[in-house]
């Protein structure tokens, strides 16, 4: 039963000293009319009022807000207003009834009001602060706050809409103009649409011209660049590797027409002698297709700059010269790019400008990679450390200052031969 407390019952005496005791701190609860053996509530016509939840709640608010708890204070206010249904509560009572002061029930509820609105309007919720407020006027009319928050709350909305439409009248210009034009068009005579056709007819034979002389010269470039990259590859130990450029042999339906032409072109590779040619993307490994890609992207040193390029495995399967050699061509492309490679042979991590170490741990039952940004010492002793293992004597170590020192030497200077050539 909410709102009085059955003092025969164990739970309703917890509740009953619970509620005196927040009397007792000072939370400017009601007076209660508490009677031994017997359970009161305030029976209305539609049912009953939850008093103490009403002042628990107005309490929890105004502490919340002291605290500066702005969100606890607004759902506390907010549990408040749902709760109150002064405009029951009768003029007075009988004693045995729960009785609160209406005056003291209708001001709560009035700080209630007043405060979510104000808390809506400040987090720009307009249409609940408009709500809240109509609420609040119902049970204080008089209140100047509540009008105010209200009418500022309209006022900020109509504002708001205005802006919106503002906004919009571009957009809807546009769109009205198109429209019209759409409508001329359909409405107008037939000579309007032999121009039309005319038009477009000409703008077909324009496109065709382009797109065929540029597919004549893909083409015959085609050739070129294939042995243009097979001899980069042959210096990343994919030697005797053949490239053939492939293109459609019906141009593209007009359905599929674009800005790059009528032309559909596929890289195909035979990375061993006795080999077919098959598409590049089903037939090489992880560390050829790096390869390959670096051998692209040295060919394409006239992109754009600014790009990131990631580079897994490239090292796969070569060493010695061919990994130096590597090195050289991702350092020229790295003065364009920024490029991240991943690496286990010391003779490409030397052509770096920085390096990481990552190391995976088991810390308990989970696996841990930690990334470490290597020092000019760190680095020393990481090429040293990735050259001669676990054993690291002064030999090795006199080994990886002279590593980097050439790889350093490369910067700002280094151009891979495939790189210059492209650019003469």
């Amino acid at each position: 039963m909410r709102g009085a407390f059955d003092l025969d019952d164990e739970i309703g005496r917890h509740h009953a000293n619970e509620h005196l005791d927040l009397v007792g701190h000072g939370l400017h609860l009601p007076p209660l009319i508490l009677r031994h053996g017997e359970a009161y509530k305030l029976a209305l016509p539609d049912g009953e009022v939850d008093l103490i939840e009403f002042d628990l709640a107005i309490s929890r608010a105004r502490g919340a807000r002291a605290a500066g708890d702005g969100p606890t204070a607004l759902e506390a206010y907010r549990r408040a207003l749902d709760l109150y249904r002064g405009e029951l509560l009768p003029e007075d009572g009988p004693a045995e009834w729960v009785v609160f002061e209406r005056e003291r029930y209708r001001s709560a509820a009035t700080e209630a009001a007043q405060l979510t609105g104000e808390m809506f309007l400040e987090n720009n919720e307009l249409e609940s602060a408009a709500l809240v407020c109509a609420r609040g006027l119902q049970i204080d009319r008089h209140c100047d706050r509540l009008w105010q928050t209200r009418i500022r709350a309209h006022e900020l909305a109509g504002e708001a809409a205005a802006d919106l439409e503002l906004r919009r009248r571009p957009a809807l210009e546009a769109r009205g103009e198109r429209l019209a034009r759409e409508r001329a068009l359909l409405t107008g005579s037939a000579e309007q649409g032999r121009d039309l056709e005319r038009e477009l007819e000409a703008a077909t034979d324009r496109y065709l011209s382009a797109a065929r002389e540029l597919s004549q010269r893909r083409r015959r470039a085609a050739t070129d660049f294939a042995r243009r990259l097979e001899a980069l590859v042959a210096e990343l130990a994919m030697a005797r590797t053949r490239f053939e450029v492939r293109f459609n042999e019906v141009e593209l339906s007009a359905d599929r027409w674009g800005e790059r032409g009528v032309d559909e072109a596929e890289l195909f590779v035979s990375p061993n002698p006795g080999e077919d040619l098959r598409p590049l993307a089903r037939i090489v490994s992880g560390g050829e297709l790096s390869r390959v890609m670096l051998a692209l992207k040295t060919l394409a040193a006239g992109d754009a700059p600014g790009k990131t390029l990631v580079f897994d495995e490239v090292d796969a399967g070569i060493g010695g010269r061919v990994a130096d050699v590597v090195g050289a061509r991702l350092q020229a492309l790295g003065q364009r790019f920024q490029v991240l490679c991943i690496t286990h042979l010391p003779q490409i991590a030397a052509h770096a400008t920085t390096q990481f170490r990552i190391e995976k741990t088991v810390r308990g039952k989970r696996t841990v990679t930690a990334v470490e940004h290597l020092d000019p010492d760190g680095r020393e002793e990481e090429i040293a450390r990735m050259m001669g293992g676990a054993a690291i004597t002064p030999p090795v170590r006199a080994s990886a200052r002279e590593l980097l020192r050439a790889g350093a030497k490369g910067k700002g200077t280094a151009k891979a031969k495939g790189e210059s050539r492209l650019e003469q």
